[in-house]
């Protein structure tokens, strides 16, 4: 139970990481965006692991729980639940697409592009590529395709 208590703190500190850091994905320093992405990049590692430790813990606590309903505490006090992936990854689409070529979204730069696509990568895997998929079509490809269009400017002063 107490372990429990800690991976939910764990993922409710993550999550906080990512709330914190995916706004600067949109900034208009180069170093900011690229630093952002990695951040973004470690702290959904972070989440996906911490999911994927509970996950099994859930099914026993609820099995448990059903048999025995007076006798099984309850683990999370609601303010206390742990943040679950797939609602991270929700939070941080608007600000990866802006990151990955909206048209209001900051000018494009090699190095915080490329953390940014890596992003994107690391989001797929840790939540299945199912979640992700629908969205890329929707609301990113427009955008990729037309990066891939034009290029990414390169400047002669590196971040």
């Amino acid at each position: 139970n107490r372990r429990v208590r800690h991976e939910g703190a764990m993922s409710r500190l993550v999550s906080d990481v990512l709330a914190s850091a995916a706004p600067l994905l949109e900034y208009s320093d180069v170093r900011v965006r690229r630093l952002a992405a990695e951040v973004c990049t470690h702290a959904l590692h972070a989440v996906a692991s911490i999911d994927a430790c509970l996950k099994p813990e859930e099914g026993v606590y609820e099995t448990v729980k059903r048999l025995h309903p007076h006798d099984v505490p309850e683990t999370h006090a609601e303010e206390k639940k742990p943040a679950r992936l797939l609602p991270q990854v929700h939070k941080l689409w608007p600000h990866l697409v802006a990151s990955l070529g909206a048209r209001l979204g900051p000018s494009l730069h090699p190095e915080p592009f490329k953390a940014s696509l890596q992003l994107l990568v690391v989001m797929a895997r840790v939540s299945g590529g199912q979640f992700i998929a629908r969205r890329v079509c929707c609301d990113l490809w427009g955008n990729l395709a037309r990066v891939l269009r034009t290029g990414v400017q390169h400047s002669s002063e590196t971040p």
